[in-house]
């Protein structure tokens, strides 16, 4: 009779202790997701807001490297343009003279595109959150999460 007691005793333990893992792996995954959710939400304007700072740190990156090139195009969000002729400017006038500023609308205000003749180099906010997207996608932690997020702002919009 003790036996089968114990026997029943240690089963209803690993149901609950098993029951007790799923609501923890539950509740773990719900509060991922909630974060994914705010970080998703966030990441666009953060990227509008501090952009700019990061397209002049891009362009001071990318650009000395770049003395050879017989031709760079730098494309920037008017917004930013200002900014980024500064940068320019501080490279010399041979420089300036082969590196051609296209003010761009369509790119968010915290968005860079450097191209030459054999490469590029960019900061694409729509590409970030497009890599953070899929990086919480590999863990199923986004199911259903992009149809709630719709609504978020624009990268661009934001911070106007």
């Amino acid at each position: 009779m003790a036996a089968r007691t114990l026997a029943t005793l240690e089963e209803r333990l690993g149901a609950a202790q098993y029951q007790a893992e799923q609501e923890t792996d539950r509740a773990a995954r719900s509060i991922a997701r909630l974060l994914i959710q705010a970080l998703m939400k966030m990441l666009p304007t953060a990227c509008a807001r501090f952009g700019p700072a990061e397209v002049v740190d891009v362009a001071r990156a990318v650009l000395p490297g770049l003395r050879q090139e017989p031709r760079i195009v730098v494309a920037v969000n008017p917004a930013v343009a200002g900014a980024v002729e500064a940068e320019l400017a501080h490279l010399g006038d041979d420089f300036r003279d082969r590196a051609v500023l296209a003010p761009n609308a369509a790119l968010a205000p915290g968005d860079v595109r450097i191209t030459w003749q054999d490469g590029a180099a960019a900061r694409d906010t729509a590409d970030l959150m497009q890599r953070v997207g899929a990086l919480f996608a590999q863990y199923g932690l986004l199911d259903g999460l992009l149809d709630g997020l719709r609504g978020a702002p624009e990268a661009g919009a934001a911070g106007q």
